[in-house]
């Protein structure tokens, strides 16, 4: 059974100094230049790393049960930047009109809400999505470039055989200031979230060639255990895409499987191509 919620209060707030960990990846969105052509101050923190900060007062509060049966919605709502000091603090779900829900606001120095992460702990799961079922496209498929239309609703992308070492691990937990001993003591210590939803990154541009991107926000349906060198494959099938503002966006139903078994599920959205940069 489920831990019940707490009340707002008693989650202790978490207090982080974030940084750029992707600073050198092939998303140049976090590169320092081109973020600016795209009217940013800097390269953006990577909005895995930002759901890792908000993950870690709910680990610490609640342990394994979140880890292996909750349901968040993470909304990416404005840049965090490399050296910021976040504050992660829960906040009354009833104000949100989620009465079943526990809230939490990460919140820049000078007071910004850059995400929220609503998060239930149900009796049941909701039963796992039958496209984590489906066969992946071939391995050797060619990679294709990112465009409106190699973005096919419905058709599996090439799977990602995932096995994270403790060095890279440990690198990350540095990273997202969290020193949990759920995520360090031990032969296979668990991993820690905001790692495993970059696998989701991970799929999606082992399949696509990118150009710079968002990611704006994740459904996370947490529902088993995932430890360091376990065997996974992440599976992945674009489910909607939509034009707003100039901007083109997309949403990928991710599963990380273990042995077969959905342990992670992910509804991941992102803005796979924005509009024109500033010349």
């Amino acid at each position: 059974m489920n831990p019940a919620l707490p009340a707002a209060a008693e989650i202790a707030p978490h207090r982080v100094r974030t940084r750029n960990v992707s600073l050198h990846s092939a998303n140049k969105i976090h590169d320092n230049a081109t973020a600016a052509r795209y009217g940013f101050r800097g390269g953006l923190v990577p909005g895995v790393l930002v759901y890792a900060h908000l993950a870690t007062p709910l680990v610490r509060h609640f342990g394994v049960p979140w880890l292996e049966g909750s349901v968040s919605e993470l909304k990416l709502l404005s840049p965090a930047y490399d050296g910021e000091w976040l504050t992660i603090s829960a906040e009354p779900a009833e104000a949100k009109g989620e009465a079943e829900a526990l809230h939490l606001v990460a919140r820049n120095e000078a007071g910004e809400a850059l995400a929220t992460l609503t998060t239930h702990l149900p009796a049941a799961l909701p039963p796992p999505d039958p496209r984590a079922a489906l066969a992946p496209a071939p391995a050797d498929a060619p990679q294709v470039p990112i465009a409106w239309e190699a973005v096919r609703i419905g058709e599996p992308l090439r799977a990602l055989d995932w096995v994270l070492g403790r060095a890279e691990h440990e690198q990350w937990c540095d990273a997202a200031g969290d020193d949990l001993p759920l995520f360090r003591a031990g032969e296979r210590p668990r991993i820690q979230p905001g790692r495993a939803l970059r696998a989701a990154n991970e799929v999606l541009g082992q399949h696509y060639q990118l150009e710079p991107w968002i990611h704006t926000g994740s459904r996370v349906i947490q529902r088993g255990a995932l430890h360091l060198g376990d065997a996974v494959e992440v599976r992945a099938v674009p489910s909607e895409k939509w034009e707003r503002k100039g901007h083109q966006f997309l949403t990928l139903y991710v599963a990380l499987l273990c042995g077969g078994k959905p342990v992670l599920q992910v509804h991941h959205s992102a803005i796979f191509r924005l509009r024109p940069a500033q010349a």
